[in-house]
């Protein structure tokens, strides 16, 4: 699980303060801080017993992350983090002690499946077996899986088994999301983000306008 943060500038100077608070009967977990770019400020550390706590001193204002994981052979996921930072900065424009704010869903855990391999390549047997791990385990309380997100596709092309699978995970309750594609009008939304029952995401720019690389065009269900 990732939880990101941000610290802004404050004379004040305060220390940031990190805890995590998890379920130490299922196990030990890892806690680790980083910046931005993903460079680790605190070593990997494996904690025994909860809650854990790092005071990370002043840090530098910019986003960092919280990255928390179980131990191998721990499938326990109830980690609950408390940051302690910024509370009495005073900003142009804003009001003395403005919470921190975190990301729209900070208490959303991430599954992740592999379904590429390390060339950024796969086939869409790959992808329909990651489908049927979904529908065979998504609805274990360890996994609790809401939504499936997907950042692929087959370069505008038609794939029947894969739209039809996405349109099955939907009817099972799953919402599945997918990227539109970067290929602007040149080629068209292929699968899977033409199933009739996946959520299909494009880009637009800051004024709300549809960037010209965001994929687009006139392919209809068949």
């Amino acid at each position: 699980r990732t939880h990101w943060f941000e610290v802004k500038d404050n004379s004040n100077n305060p220390d940031t303060i990190i805890t995590l608070h998890w379920d130490s009967s299922a196990g030990s977990a890892y806690f680790i801080i980083a910046d931005a770019n993903e460079d680790f400020l605190t070593p990997v550390t494996t904690y025994s017993s909860s809650p854990a706590t790092i005071n990370m001193g002043n840090l530098a204002a910019g986003w960092y992350q919280v990255i928390c994981a179980p131990t191998a052979g721990t499938v326990n996921r109830d980690y609950t983090i408390t940051i302690e930072c910024e509370k009495d900065y005073t900003l142009s424009g804003e009001p003395t002690n403005t919470p921190v704010f975190t990301g729209v869903a900070p208490q959303s855990n991430i599954i992740c499946l592999k379904v590429l391999d390390d060339t950024g390549s796969g086939t869409d047997q790959m992808l329909l077996n990651a489908f049927t791990w979904i529908s065979n385990n998504g609805k274990n309380p360890a996994y609790n899986i809401t939504t499936v997100s997907m950042s692929l596709g087959f370069g505008g092309g038609i794939v029947p088994t894969v739209d039809t699978a996405i349109n099955n995970l939907v009817d099972e309750g799953f919402i599945c999301v997918t990227s539109a594609g970067n290929d602007g009008t040149v080629i068209p939304i292929g699968s899977p983000g033409i199933a009739q029952k996946c959520i299909t995401v494009g880009s637009v720019n800051d004024a709300f306008e549809v960037v010209y690389y965001s994929s687009n065009g006139d392919n209809t269900y068949y």
